[in-house]
C-alpha cells in the first residue's frame, strides 16, 4: 500500500442506490418538512443506518490503537452487501491538526483500504479521533457519519501516537551480572532491574524471580510478567500479559503480579492462569539430526520456564542457549520438547528428527535404505526374481539397487516349506542395512 500525505482525496462508486442525498443548496425553497418526506432522504436515512450499523458491529478496523512517529496507520472497512460506494474519506484530528484520509477499495466494491504516514518532524503525537466519514456514493451524492452520531460511532478506533524514547543502556554487550538477556525473541529479565526514559525494541519477558520497574518506558512488543511488574508512565504497543493486576500499590508481590501507576497506555491487557502460552525455540542445525539412536542438538529459548526433551532436563542458560548430545530416542523420527511454568501449566511442541549413524571410521552419515523387500510364495519349479521391486538408495552415495546382495543359501526350491532369505546394501562409508524376508514354497 503505497504512503500518503497529510491530506489525501479519493472517490468509491455506488451503483445500487440512485439518487440517494439532496443538498441544501438544492432544496432552499422547499420547505423542511417537505424535505424530510422526499424519497432521496428516505434512502439516506436508510443507507446512513446500515452505515451506523456497520461501525457498530466493528467492520471499519485499525492496524493498532498506540502508534509511533515514523510508523503507517492502516484502516479497512467492509461495507455491507447492499451498498456500494464510489469513494470513502476518513477526517482525522488530534486537537492540533487535522488529515483526510482516503479508503480506496481493493476487493470489488465492498472491501475498502487506506493509510496515512505518520512522518517524522510532524505534529503527530497525542490522541487521535475520527471526526467525519464521507462516503460517495457516485459522482453526485454523498453520505456524512459524524462523530456527533449516535454517541460517536468511531469511539472504538481512537489511537495514540507516541515519540520513542532513546535507548540508552540496552547493549549487546552483557556480563554475567547482567539483570537481562538480550534475545532474538525479545529481553528476558532474569534478575530485578529497573529502567527509565528508554525504548524496548520488542518484547520482554519478565522471569519468575525477577521483578522489573519501568518508569517512563516505550516498549514496541508485548510484555509477559512471569515475575513482578511496577509500571509508571509506561506505554506499550502490544500487550500486557499478566496473572493479577493492581492499579494502585500492593503489599504483596507473588508471580505474575502487575502493578500499574501513574499514566500508562497498553495495546492491550490481559490477565491469565496462563501468562504464556507458546515459547519460541531454534536449533543449531534444521532437521535436528541423532546419531545411533542418541538425540544431539544446540539451540536457542527464553530462559523463563524449566524444559524438559523426552523428559529429560536440559539446562538453559540465561541468554536461552542449550546443548543435548546424550538423550536416547533410538530408532524414533520425532521428540518432544516440553516446558513447565511457574504458574503450573506446561507447553509442548514436537519436532522431527534425521537419523544418522556413525561408520566405523568415524564419518556421521546417513544410513542407506533398503526398500521392496516383501514375503513371497511361489511353487515348486516356477521362476521367481528374488530382486523385483527390491531397491536401496543413500542419500550421500545416491542410487544403490545394482549392489543389492541376497542370502538365499537356506532356500531350497525343489522342497516345499517356509524359508527366510535376507537382503543386505552397503554404502561407501561402509554401513550394512539388511532386510528378511520369508519364502514359501508349495
Amino acid at each position: 500500500m503505497k504512503k500518503m500525505k497529510s491530506i489525501l482525496a479519493l472517490s468509491l462508486f455506488l451503483n445500487y442506490f440512485t439518487p440517494l442525498v439532496v443538498w441544501a443548496s438544492e432544496v432552499d425553497d422547499v420547505p423542511s418538512e417537505e424535505v424530510s418526506l422526499t424519497n432521496e432522504n428516505k434512502v439516506e436515512v436508510k443507507v446512513k443506518e446500515k452505515l451506523l450499523k456497520s461501525l457498530a458491529n466493528q467492520d471499519l478496523i485499525i492496524s493498532s490503537n498506540i502508534f509511533l512517529v515514523g510508523e503507517e496507520v492502516i484502516f479497512e472497512w467492509k461495507l455491507p452487501e447492499d451498498i456500494e460506494a464510489l469513494s470513502i474519506n476518513m477526517i482525522l484530528e488530534n486537537g492540533m491538526i487535522e488529515t483526510e484520509v482516503p479508503l480506496i477499495p481493493e476487493k470489488g466494491v465492498h472491501l475498502f483500504e487506506g493509510s496515512f504516514l505518520l512522518e517524522e518532524g510532524s505534529n503527530y503525537s497525542g490522541d487521535w479521533q475520527i471526526s467525519e466519514i464521507i462516503i460517495a456514493l457516485n459522482e453526485e451524492e454523498s453520505v456524512r457519519v459524524s462523530v456527533s452520531d449516535e454517541s460517536n460511532p468511531f469511539s472504538n478506533l481512537d489511537f495514540k501516537v507516541i515519540q520513542p524514547k532513546s535507548i540508552s543502556t540496552f547493549s549487546s554487550e552483557q556480563t554475567t551480572d547482567t539483570p537481562f538477556s538480550i534475545t532474538d525473541f525479545g529481553v528476558v529479565f532474569h534478575k530485578s532491574a529497573s529502567l527509565t526514559d528508554q525504548t524496548i525494541d520488542g518484547d520482554i519477558y519478565i522471569g519468575a524471580e525477577a521483578v522489573l520497574t519501568l518508569s517512563n518506558v516505550t516498549v514496541l512488543g508485548d510484555i509477559y510478567v512471569l515475575g513482578a511488574l511496577y509500571a509508571n508512565e509506561v506505554t506499550s504497543k502490544g500487550t500486557l500479559f499478566n496473572h493479577s493486576i493492581y492499579f494502585e500499590d500492593h503489599p504483596q508481590l507473588v508471580n505474575g503480579i502487575a502493578i500499574v501507576l501513574g499514566n500508562n497506555h497498553f495495546g492491550n491487557i490481559t490477565s491469565t492462569n496462563e501468562v504464556i502460552t507458546n515459547i519460541p525455540i531454534e536449533f543449531g542445525e534444521e532437521p535436528v539430526k541423532s546419531v545411533d539412536g542418541i538425540l544431539t542438538m544446540t539451540g536457542h529459548t527464553l530462559a523463563i520456564a524449566d524444559m524438559f526433551v523426552n523428559g529429560h532436563p536440559v539446562e538453559v542458560l540465561p541468554d536461552g542457549s542449550f546443548i543435548v548430545n546424550d538423550i536416547e530416542i533410538q530408532k524414533a523420527t520425532t521428540f518432544d520438547v516440553t516446558w513447565a511454568t511457574v504458574f503450573g501449566h506446561t507447553i509442548k511442541k514436537s519436532f522431527e528428527v534425521d537419523p544418522h549413524i556413525m561408520s566405523p571410521s568415524g564419518v556421521i552419515h546417513h544410513a542407506p535404505e533398503l526398500m521392496g523387500v516383501k514375503d513371497l510364495t511361489f511353487s515348486i519349479g516356477e521362476e521367481i526374481d528374488l530382486f523385483e521391486n527390491v531397491t536401496a538408495t543413500d542419500l550421500e552415495d545416491g542410487d544403490l539397487t545394482e549392489k543389492v546382495e541376497v542370502d538365499d543359501s537356506g532356500l531350497d526350491y525343489t522342497k516345499r516349506g517356509t524359508y527366510f532369505i535376507t537382503y543386505r546394501i552397503i554404502d561407501s562409508d561402509g554401513a550394512t542395512v539388511e532386510k528378511q524376508a520369508t519364502i514359501t514354497v508349495k
